[in-house]
């Protein structure tokens, strides 16, 4: 498993802290519109296949499933990715917004993997 996409109850499951046990979540909210978001996929696929765990998970949220999202968790807009540890309560942290996007993906995927690493270190 590398990559599963979420439904909106679930998201909001995540985020409240609400499972039966633990979990560490890298979320990627992107939107089929978005070209950055669709060039990302790959990429995000790459770096969760080398990541997973039974206890490190990676998703896909499209944010039309639950508009207003983006602004409820202060995001910038797609694509965003963001780590959340699940324990009560939730924590969230989002990759911050490359001062020079890649000209395809958005995020540049050094910065991807160090974000990646980074957190699931942290904990």
């Amino acid at each position: 498993m590398s990559v599963s996409r979420i439904s909106a109850p679930a998201l909001q499951r995540i985020l409240k802290g609400e499972l039966k046990r633990p979990m560490r979540c890298f979320i990627k909210f992107y939107s089929n519109t978005c070209p950055y978001c669709k060039h990302l996929q790959s990429t995000f696929h790459e770096i969760a296949s080398a990541n997973n765990t039974d206890t490190i998970h990676f998703f896909a949220f499209n944010i039309m499933d639950l508009p207003g999202i983006t602004k409820r968790l202060k995001l910038d807009g797609v694509p965003s990715i963001v780590y959340v540890n699940t324990n009560s309560p939730a924590k969230l942290v989002a990759l911050e917004d490359p001062p020079t996007p890649h000209e395809d993906l958005y995020y540049h995927p050094a910065d991807i993997i160090e974000f990646v690493n980074r957190n699931k270190e942290n904990e």
